[in-house]
């Protein structure tokens, strides 16, 4: 408990204290409590229609990839004969 009043301490000598303005700590109490001027918003989602539609056509795009890459292995060889 000492050692945790001696760092309270010596933050209090080297920290300057700092009182806000109290017009302003006022109007912010006021924003805070009236609800009436708090505009929440609303959380944007992605439609599921739209994920999905990436899903497939990636995968359609790697499996026409992946087709091409292994047969350009049987076109090389059909080139060589």
């Amino acid at each position: 408990m000492e050692n945790f009043n001696g760092i309270e301490d010596k933050l209090t000598s080297k920290l300057q204290v700092y009182q806000p303005n109290p017009l302003f700590i006022d109007h912010l109490r006021t924003r805070i409590f009236d609800s009436s001027e708090i505009e929440l918003e609303k959380p944007r989602k992605r439609s599921n229609v739209l994920m999905y539609s990436i899903g497939i056509i990636s995968f359609i795009a790697a499996s026409l990839w992946l087709c091409r890459y292994i047969f350009s292995f049987f076109q090389e060889d059909d080139l060589e004969k």
